[in-house]
């Protein structure tokens, strides 16, 4: 498959940042709203992500895995960090995510 590039601001062509993490149940802070602060330092805070879940091959595991990752209700990116946010409940069990640079 070929790569895709975007053309930045100042006209350069790179290759959109992709990133995959994991966030266990006991990552969220403890009360609500919960957050998550993800560090990385390729993340700028001009960045615009796609965040998608990685869904498990076990259909009953994947399916509890997209029940537990519409809880997720923002995500906002930082010089270094995303963080991400959970409105009234948090994620029972742990969501593998990718995010895409868009």
């Amino acid at each position: 498959m070929a790569k895709k590039f975007f053309v930045k601001e100042n006209k350069t062509l790179v290759e959109p940042i992709v990133i995959n993490t994991s966030i266990s149940s006991s990552n969220w802070s403890t009360s609500a709203p919960y957050t998550f602060t993800y560090s990385n330092s390729l993340i700028k805070e001009d960045m615009v992500f796609i965040v998608d879940i990685k869904l498990n091959s076990s259909t009953s595991i994947a399916s509890k895995e997209a029940e537990e990752y519409i809880k997720l209700s923002k995500v906002e990116t930082f010089n270094g960090s995303v963080k991400f946010t959970c409105l009234s409940e948090k994620p029972n069990i742990t969501l593998n995510l990718q995010l895409k640079e868009v």
